[in-house]
């Protein structure tokens, strides 16, 4: 029988005493970065000016501070690294969803009283996912959310196509209901386990649709090796996990300084309450998990690309570029750096371009059957 999926969540001051204990230097594992040289688009600039056009446009903050906050993001580096080609009215779409998903993650998952109010938020919540399904008409006109998100979606049709709309919109659904859920579970006081964990993060924040976005800037859309062939979907499932992992260890140390009652979780804090680790263990465990992912994602790349025809091995290659653009921003990204606009380091973020032992399997149940593909024997 299979563990249960929830536990009691561990409060955030207990988290926060045990993890005032750490060593401020020396506790974050270097990272593997799979591609150490990249290329950022050549309309960088152009894509920060018009996404922070959007912000602004839209309403996406509650005040003058939070706005500068969404700014200094630059999520038109962030595009521009994750996709180094492709046309730009694809990327805009791309960078404004950045955009969109970090602005909305404050305003209503993280750090604003709503997050502690899972009624006001599943109202928000529904009302959002109704209005990125209607292309039609706009649903509410003072849904600031819900009319940057539809208009998102309007714009990355006519860029590509209805159909791209609508895979757009599906993985957008599951990961609102995502957040939702997440809410909630804080809420009553309960934590998802390792397994369950795992599932929700390669959703939760968006971290399916952006690989998507990515794809769809490359080449336009989707491969239909993707619902066709399950070594690709493994592929594209990996990319997503491999960059909210990385970010769960990115911003391990401003989220134990800021992280709301109850929404304390990511998977160092995961690791460390349900196998009872130290958080150094916790961090070093977390980091192996994602080495092992690593490896296998790379093992899995080359059997696919050793016979691939010409627009597979792009799709492929976008992923790649995602993956790796991802790393190496939130690397660098104040939103990770600093604990707030005091401009106080927190930690140094090491990166590797040696992924060391990347062979293990991983037996966590929602991920295991990634390794069913693995061509090594």
């Amino acid at each position: 029988m299979s563990s249960p999926c929830w536990r009691t969540a561990i409060s955030h001051t207990a988290w926060k005493e045990l993890t005032d204990m750490l060593d401020p230097v020396a506790v974050l594992p270097p990272l593997f970065v799979p591609f150490p040289l990249f290329a950022a688009h050549p309309d960088a600039q152009k894509i920060q000016r018009e996404t922070v056009s959007f912000l602004n446009r839209f309403q996406l903050f509650w005040d003058d501070k939070q706005r500068k906050r969404i700014e200094g993001i630059n999520t038109g580096l962030l595009a521009a690294m994750q996709v180094p080609t492709g046309p730009t009215d694809r990327l805009q779409c791309l960078a404004d969803f950045l955009t969109w998903v970090f602005a909305w993650d404050d305003e209503y998952c993280d750090d604003r009283p709503i997050a502690g109010r899972p009624g006001e938020h599943a109202t928000a919540n529904a009302m959002l996912q109704r209005a990125v399904e209607i292309t039609e008409y706009q649903l509410d006109s003072t849904d600031r959310y819900g009319k940057a998100l539809r208009d998102i979606r309007l714009r990355l049709e006519a860029a590509t196509s209805p159909n791209t709309g609508e895979a757009f919109t599906e993985l957008v659904l599951g990961y609102l209901r995502t957040e939702l859920r997440r809410v909630v579970l804080a809420d009553v006081g309960l934590s998802e386990d390792l397994s369950a964990y795992v599932s929700t993060r390669i959703v939760s924040g968006g971290a399916l649709v952006f690989p998507m976005l990515a794809v769809t800037v490359a080449c336009s859309r989707n491969h239909p090796a993707l619902s066709s062939d399950r070594r690709v979907r493994a592929l594209f499932e990996m990319a997503a996990f491999l960059t909210a992992g990385e970010n769960d260890i990115f911003s391990f140390p401003k989220e134990k300084e800021l992280t709301l009652p109850g929404k304390t979780e990511n998977l160092v804090h995961v690791l460390a309450t349900e196998h009872d680790l130290t958080v150094g263990q916790a961090l070093t465990e977390a980091a192996g998990i994602l080495n092992s992912t690593a490896g296998l994602y790379l093992r899995l790349r080359a059997d696919i690309l050793r016979d691939a025809p010409a627009d597979l091995a792009l799709f492929v290659s976008a992923l790649d570029n995602y993956w790796n653009g991802s790393v190496l921003w939130q690397r660098d990204c104040p939103r990770y750096l600093y604990l707030d606009s005091s401009g106080r380091h927190v930690l140094p973020r090491p990166t590797t371009d040696a992924l060391g032992f990347g062979g293990k399997p991983l037996t966590i149940p929602s991920i295991a059957w990634w390794w069913q593909y693995d061509p090594r024997p």
